[in-house]
């Protein structure tokens, strides 16, 4: 007599694990090739090489500019916002070379500066210490509110002037400031009296500071042209500029941290410095450049920027106080929105430039810029190999380019996903003999 089945759904069993792991090898297929495609497209080179389909005339609900942290579309003069838009405390664009001021609103009104601080701290390391000069990180610098910036350093790490003002300046890292001060003046309070004398020089009568990195303090105070002079100031340095013009920074190993690019220091200012090939150029513009961003909240958004007009003429602008409930990417676009109406005015001033035209008009895409105050490779504070706590060079570049990301992007991405499709067929094959020895 048979005997009846007493599993009716083991067959069912047995092609649930031979689809299951073919489905998922289908699912984890596409999710590669879309993240594939979505990458590609952050890389000009590949998203030329990919044919594109027309573009069409008009958008029914074309994208309203300066309203996300979004890149912006190609936008004709009219769409950027008017100076009435510009939702700031304070504002101010001046001729760097000259001091002209081109054009303000409550420049000369006393702001709370944050972060634009460090442009002080910065010159005057610049100025008093040696770059490749090994600084150890106190436990006093280590004193900051739970919620501010932090470069990542730890308590007796050994770290060089290089490297802390990489990670005061791009990072914003508030203990590295307090490093500096340290190293300067001997204490944090000392160094805040360095700076005041500094001011005092510099002619920024406005001007007080309580201490080196911009935390919020009712007596540390400025105004957006005091900001705006001390810029074109730091600007002149021509390590001061080198610093602020690079976008990515791999800090070297130091005693706390044994392996090469332990931190990775994007550039607060990342979008400013990507301007020349998104779309803040113009006839009027040729490249802009950001020097400082600072936010706390009482002094709100702030941004210390530059640009060089495309005739010759470099221009620092001043935005204090954007309000902290304002789109963040309108603090790039309202920067941007002064420095053309800036550029307008220093046409019409027929100041004296900073770059003789001729040169802009020979320079590349891969250099745009001649630059006057070209340092050898010896003396740039950031696109040399750094030093570690030993004071031997590394070999690892430190300086990310732009250009490099993409491909980095899409080399991780293709091979994580190659490794989900190897493991998912290993995983099918095993079920699949798994069944086959049950039949």
């Amino acid at each position: 007599m048979k005997k009846p089945n007493r599993h009716p759904d083991l067959r069912f069993q047995e092609l649930k694990c031979q689809l299951v792991p073919e489905a998922l090898r289908i699912v984890l297929t596409l999710v590669l090739v879309g993240m594939t495609a979505l990458s590609g497209g952050a890389n000009p080179a590949l998203a030329q090489s990919v044919p594109q389909p027309a573009q069409t005339e008009l958008l029914e609900n074309p994208i309203q500019p300066f309203s996300s942290w979004s890149e912006p579309g190609p936008l004709s003069p009219s769409d950027w916002p008017s100076l009435e838009q510009i939702k700031a405390k304070s504002y101010v664009v001046i001729d760097r070379t000259s001091g002209t001021l081109l054009l303000g609103q409550d420049e000369s009104s006393v702001q709370y500066p944050a972060s634009t601080t460090k442009i002080m701290t910065a010159l005057i390391a610049l100025e008093n210490l040696a770059l490749d000069q090994n600084l150890t990180v106190s436990a006093s610098a280590l004193e900051l509110p739970s919620d501010a910036t932090r470069a990542g350093l730890v308590e007796g790490e050994i770290i060089s002037v290089r490297d802390t003002l990489a990670a005061m300046m791009l990072r914003s890292g508030n203990e590295a400031a307090n490093m500096i001060a340290e190293a300067v003046s001997g204490s944090q309070t000392l160094f805040a009296a360095r700076m005041n004398h500094q001011a005092r020089l510099l002619g920024l009568q406005q001007t007080h500071f309580e201490n080196a990195h911009g935390l919020h303090d009712q007596e540390h105070q400025t105004t957006a042209l005091d900001i705006a002079h001390l810029a074109a100031k730091a600007m002149e340095n021509p390590l001061f500029r080198d610093l602020v013009s690079t976008p990515v920074y791999a800090l070297p190993a130091t005693n706390k941290h044994p392996y090469n690019g332990w931190n990775f220091l994007t550039s607060t200012n990342l979008r400013l410095l990507l301007g020349e090939t998104a779309n803040y150029q113009s006839d009027l513009l040729l490249s802009i450049l950001g020097i400082k961003t600072g936010t706390t909240a009482a002094a709100g958004q702030c941004l210390v920027s530059s640009a060089i007009t495309t005739q010759g003429h470099e221009l620092i602008a001043v935005l204090l106080g954007v309000q902290g409930n304002d789109p963040e990417g309108n603090l790039v676009v309202y920067s941007r929105a002064l420095l053309e109406a800036g550029a307008q005015k220093a046409s019409q001033l027929r100041l004296a430039p900073a770059f003789p035209v001729k040169d802009l008009a020979n320079s590349t895409s891969d250099n745009p810029l001649p630059d006057p105050y070209a340092t050898s490779q010896s003396t740039s504070p950031v696109k040399n190999p750094v030093a570690a706590a030993d004071g031997n060079q590394q070999l690892a570049a430190t300086l990310l380019t732009l250009a490099d990301w993409p491909y980095w992007r899409l080399a991780a991405i293709g091979g994580a996903g190659l490794v989900l499709i190897l493991v998912s067929w290993f995983f099918g094959y095993l079920a699949g003999r798994r069944s086959w020895r049950k039949k």
